[in-house]
């Protein structure tokens, strides 16, 4: 099958049944200044279609800025379905930038599972290395925290604060305005672990029913790539390391950037 990217890029993968399951935070491409604009944020092995909502409790922070300006994101309660609604109120004219983290929660994974999740977070050449030196018995136990982030237009008054980070753990940053992207076009990122650039990190990039495309960031975080169909696309990636406790005990920060491509 002929991969719908072509470039270089930074992205995210969780297993937690050990097929890929993403967390995603998506909202309209475009919406009315001034007015509530409605996101959600939903966990699925089968992108685009959400599948799972997250448990409002788990959501650590939450915001939107436009022109420089932030605002919470509030989790709506007694909300049931496929996804967790949050409201972004009174958004200004701008390009809002949205996003969360979740809090940290830890997974047990049985040994003969390990490599086939490595294999799908493209961490088989660096962590995999490590999981098969360590003595058998061999265990593993993850503690992760997930970042989700997504952008909206409001109106077409210039506003380049979409370029800035909102300051999550994990965060992929455009270097291009992400809501004027078409298809065809190229749309270059770079990946920050707190606040500073993560070279050498294993990427995937999807598109709904097209197989993943896996690249790395180079030496100033940096990645690009050019979606060549109009639609949802999400930007992910699993920052994976090893704990301070114990060999068997790992730690990991995932971010997903959920885009619109237009035609």
């Amino acid at each position: 099958m002929l991969s719908p990217f072509r470039g270089v890029l930074a992205v995210l993968v969780f297993a937690s049944s050990l097929s890929a399951h993403d967390t995603w935070l998506s909202g309209p491409a475009t919406a009315t200044p001034g007015h509530s604009v409605f996101f959600d944020l939903t966990s699925s092995g089968a992108f685009p279609a959400p599948e799972e909502a997250v448990d409002g409790g788990r959501v650590a922070r939450a915001l939107c800025r436009v022109a420089g300006r932030k605002a919470p994101l509030e989790a709506q309660p007694g909300v049931e379905g496929t996804s967790l609604r949050l409201l972004g109120r009174g958004l200004e004219a701008g390009v809002a930038a949205c996003g969360l983290s979740l809090r940290p929660r830890t997974l047990d994974l049985e040994p003969g599972d390990v490599e086939h999740y490595l294999e799908e977070i493209g961490a088989t050449a660096t962590i995999g290395e490590r999981w098969k030196a360590l003595p058998e018995p061999r265990a593993w136990r993850e503690t992760y925290v997930k970042h989700a982030k997504t952008f909206t237009r409001l109106g077409t008054k210039d506003d380049p604060s979409w370029s800035k980070p909102l300051g999550l753990g994990l965060e992929i940053v455009p270097l291009a305005d992400p809501t004027r992207l078409r298809a065809g076009g190229t749309l270059a990122v770079r990946l920050l672990k707190g606040g500073r650039p993560l070279a050498g990190q294993a990427v995937r990039a999807s598109q709904g029913g097209k197989a993943p495309t896996f690249a790395t960031t180079d030496a100033e975080g940096k990645a690009s790539f050019v979606p060549e169909a109009e639609g949802p696309w999400l930007l992910a990636v699993t920052e994976l390391r090893p704990g301070a406790a114990k060999p068997s005990e790992w730690e990991s920060d995932f971010a997903t950037l959920y885009l619109t491509v237009a035609p």
